[in-house]
């Protein structure tokens, strides 16, 4: 594999903590999507396979998985869920020794989020009508709290701790801090019902997709940036989206996924000026997107359960 690529212990882990699971149902797949092509190249890149492996490395599955600095900012460990609630949150350090699980089954099915209040951190987590606060260090419960739809944790204000975007109702989103006290919200329209999906940079962007609209927000909920992603149809929407530089004017990455038996993403790439320059359909593996820091050009790989795909303009 190329030096120039992988550095390498943490991206390796990046990318094989990248697992995730295809929801059920959904009907054949369109006749738009059954052909697995390029449709737009403007900008073609090279692309290879740089991962592949036959077994995952953890066991139980994770998804909804997140990598978190320790106090020196140093990635340190690996916190996700299984499906089904099995197990509901765990912490993992970077090697992969499990320090701590919880399983709640069908009672407690969500994404696990990493909050901060300034004194404490706590891993998060809905468990029928609460919100579970665990200690991070132990899985120990805290405190509880009244439900919100747990969808990412991220240092949204830029002082080091961790928020939460939660969903308030169908299309009513909001950031809380460590006291669960809102510090930004919007509401949008019925069409933006799809769970947003937040990107990893040193403020965050919100990226909401309604079918072939994909709109981005700031780590204010401020929009910044339209897209138009064209071939996406609803029920399909956006599961990753980054910059990759500094945003909100910076190579842009989104990757779409079709329902159940639809098994297709498309992968979208626009410029610095919102061109649509590369299209793909792919099978429907794939659910993050990694930057991978190269010495020219642009590079990112999607990452699935044990393969990842490098991309580099």
């Amino acid at each position: 594999m190329d030096t120039k690529i992988m550095d390498f212990r943490v991206y390796f882990w990046a990318i094989m903590v990248s697992i995730f699971f295809s929801s059920c149902g959904g009907g054949p797949t369109p006749e738009y999507l059954k052909e697995l092509r390029v449709d737009i190249s403007i900008r073609t890149p090279k692309k290879e396979i740089v991962l592949k492996k036959d077994e995952a490395i953890f066991n139980p599955k994770l998804s909804d998985v997140s990598i978190l600095n320790n106090s020196l900012g140093k990635p340190s460990y690996v916190i996700g869920s299984g499906l089904w609630g099995n197990p509901s949150a765990a912490v993992y350090d970077i090697d992969g020794t499990l320090l701590w699980k919880k399983e709640y089954g069908y009672d407690a099915m969500g994404k696990p989020a990493v909050l901060d209040d300034g004194e404490k951190r706590f891993v998060v987590l809905e468990k029928k009508k609460d919100l579970l606060f665990l200690d991070f260090e132990t899985g120990e419960i805290v405190r509880k709290g009244p439900p919100n739809r747990i969808l990412a944790s991220a240092d949204f204000t830029g002082d080091g701790h961790h928020e939460i975007l939660v969903g308030l109702a169908e299309t009513d989103f909001a950031i809380l801090d460590g006291k669960q006290q809102i510090l930004h919200k919007i509401s949008l329209s019925i069409d933006y019902w799809y769970e947003p999906v937040v990107t990893a940079s040193v403020l965050p962007f919100v990226v909401i997709s309604a079918a072939d609209v994909l709109d981005v927000y700031d780590s204010k909920l401020k929009h910044v940036k339209k897209f138009d992603a064209q071939g996406a149809v609803s029920p399909m929407h956006v599961v990753a989206a980054r910059f990759i530089g500094e945003g909100p004017d910076a190579l842009f990455i989104a990757l779409y996924h079709g329902r159940g038996g639809w098994n297709r993403n498309i992968l979208y790439v626009f410029s610095s000026t919102g061109e649509l320059v590369y299209k793909e359909i792919l099978e429907s593996r794939y659910r993050s997107i990694h930057s991978v820091p190269e010495r020219d050009g642009m590079a990112f790989t999607l990452s699935a359960r044990n393969e990842a795909l490098l991309y580099s303009f």
